[in-house]
C-alpha cells in the first residue's frame, strides 16, 4: 500500500518546489476530501470515470479533438468503423486513427509507410541541397546571382552559402 505523505512532506515539497523551479506535484489524500477544490473534485472524478471506463475492452472513446464522447463497440476488429454517436466522427478500431475511406487496414498502413519514406527521402534532399539560414534555421537555396541573399524572415545576410 503506498505510503500517504504526511503535512511535513507536503511542507518540503512546496518549499523545494520554490527553490528548484520546477512545478510542484500535489498529493491527492482520501485524509480530508473537503481540501480538494471543486475544480480538482471534478478532474478527479473525470479521470475516475474515463479510466473505469477504459478497462472495458468494448468501450471506446472518440477520437475527434472537438469530441470527448464515447460509447460500446462490442464488433471490435470484425466491426472496424466506429461512429460516434454525439459527433458523427468516424475511425477504425483496427488502426486506432481516423476511418480510411476506401482502403483496407492494410492499404491504408502501407500508405503511411510509403509516406513515412517519402517524408524521409525529401528532408534528406533538402538537407543535400540547402543550408540553414544563419539567423532563423530556415533551410534556404542560393541557385544563381551575387552573395546577398535577404531572409523570408526580413533579415538581410551576405555569403551564407
Amino acid at each position: 500500500m503506498p505510503r500517504v505523505p504526511s503535512q511535513t512532506d507536503l511542507q518540503r515539497s512546496r518549499e523545494h518546489g520554490k527553490h528548484c523551479g520546477f512545478r510542484q506535484v500535489g498529493y491527492l489524500t482520501f485524509n480530508n476530501p473537503n481540501a480538494m477544490t471543486d475544480q480538482d473534485r471534478r478532474r478527479y472524478e473525470r479521470a475516475s470515470i474515463r479510466a473505469t471506463l477504459s478497462a472495458d475492452p468494448d468501450f471506446r472513446f472518440c477520437l475527434s479533438t472537438t469530441c470527448d464522447s464515447g460509447q460500446l463497440h462490442p464488433g471490435g476488429a470484425n466491426e472496424p468503423i466506429f461512429s460516434c454517436q454525439a459527433c458523427g466522427h468516424k475511425h477504425c478500431v483496427s488502426c486506432e486513427t481516423n476511418w480510411h475511406e476506401d482502403q483496407t487496414c492494410e492499404q491504408y498502413q502501407a500508405t503511411l509507410h510509403r509516406n513515412a519514406e517519402n517524408d524521409e527521402q525529401s528532408q534528406q534532399e533538402v538537407n543535400r541541397i540547402s543550408k540553414p539560414c544563419p539567423q532563423c534555421r530556415v533551410p534556404i537555396q542560393k541557385h544563381t546571382g551575387c552573395d546577398h541573399m535577404t531572409c523570408e524572415q526580413l533579415s538581410s545576410f551576405k555569403d551564407a552559402i
